[in-house]
């Protein structure tokens, strides 16, 4: 699953902010070779923040990411239980 960003007219730009970009965004899953029923997921991102980011924004966006990751391991292991 990889996304690109979308430009939105819904908010004009905003005094004290500044908006940055999300090129591309999504986690990509390739299977183990000689390794069945695995796989290794890997969580790319290219991004320009035009600016500079606070310390716990990108912490909150890390968290986010995990979090995903897990869903995802989960939802491998789920769909493996039921092919047994």
């Amino acid at each position: 699953m990889v996304t690109s960003a979308a430009n939105s007219t819904a908010r004009g730009p905003q005094t004290g902010y500044t908006r940055g970009v999300i090129h591309v965004f999504g986690y990509i899953a390739f299977a183990l070779e000689n390794q069945p029923n695995r796989i290794k997921v890997f969580n790319i991102m290219c991004a320009d923040p035009s600016g500079s980011i606070p310390k716990w924004v990108i912490d909150a966006g890390n968290a986010d990411s995990c979090k995903t990751l897990a869903t995802i391991r989960q939802l491998c292991e789920e769909a493996q239980q039921q092919a047994k």
